[in-house]
């Protein structure tokens, strides 16, 4: 199929997967995007005071650009500002967050989401604070915590899924080559916006694009059968496979 008729929809939040969007029109395709999750900051004075006893830490581990306002930035403005601190990023996004905010020891590990994370990590007795979302889940807390680490786990924002979509975007999603969730909210937003039959005809006919292994088991709990999980979130290898020939 030529570039400029693969009809792709991005599920995300707000501004998220700003050079994906862009490098996929520059390759031609018409690119829709439908904001499924909304993060909503919790007020730090919900998830700050117990926090004032837990003395220094080593690394703080943060998996989204909205982990990184919510948690990352009112911690830092005590003064958690230590430079031997590392602070894990699950991908280029949330890194350049992270940079964009004054945090300079900012680590990315090779692979994406918080099983990469854990990983780079690896084994060993460190003092981790983990910031996330109520719909995260306390996963990557535990996998740390496997591996001999003492692990703070704070939720700092919920997520908002969207309740339905209105009859142009039912329509863009029905014509859509190719859908892109880029979280697992995202694609329980989806999952949840449509009635069964629309979610039963997209699954067996649309190739759904995931990011992490986490997603593509829910693609697959939902009825998804063309699952691909991407390599990497930055533009050019996320988008080679998918123009001109990931479309078949």
């Amino acid at each position: 199929m030529p570039h400029g008729r693969v009809r792709v929809v991005l599920l995300t939040g707000p501004n998220a997967l700003e050079p994906i969007v862009e490098a996929l029109r520059v390759g031609g395709a018409k690119v829709t995007r439908l904001v499924v999750v909304e993060p909503v900051p919790l007020p730090p004075s919900a998830w700050r005071p117990p926090l004032s006893a837990l003395g220094a830490v080593d690394d703080v581990v943060v998996t989204s650009r909205s982990g990184v306002l919510a948690g990352v930035v009112p911690w830092r403005e005590e003064g958690r500002r230590a430079r031997r601190v590392r602070y894990w990023s699950s991908g280029p996004a949330t890194a350049a967050t992270l940079r964009s905010v004054g945090v300079t020891n900012v680590r990315e590990p090779p692979g994406l989401g918080g099983a990469a994370v854990a990983r780079a990590i690896g084994r060993g007795r460190r003092r981790i604070l983990r910031f996330r979302s109520d719909r995260a889940g306390p996963s990557l807390a535990r996998a740390l915590r496997a591996r001999g680490h003492t692990v703070t786990d704070v939720v700092v924002y919920r997520t908002r899924l969207r309740a339905r979509f209105g009859r142009a975007e039912r329509a863009r999603l029905a014509r859509a080559d190719l859908i892109v969730a880029s979280s697992p909210s995202a694609l329980r937003a989806l999952v949840a916006a449509l009635d069964p039959p629309s979610l039963a005809r997209l699954a067996r006919r649309v190739r759904l694009v995931v990011i992490g292994p986490r997603s593509a088991r829910a693609a697959r709990a939902a009825g998804f059968v063309r699952i691909s999980v991407t390599p990497s979130l930055t533009a050019q290898r996320f988008t080679r496979p998918l123009l001109p020939a990931g479309i078949e």
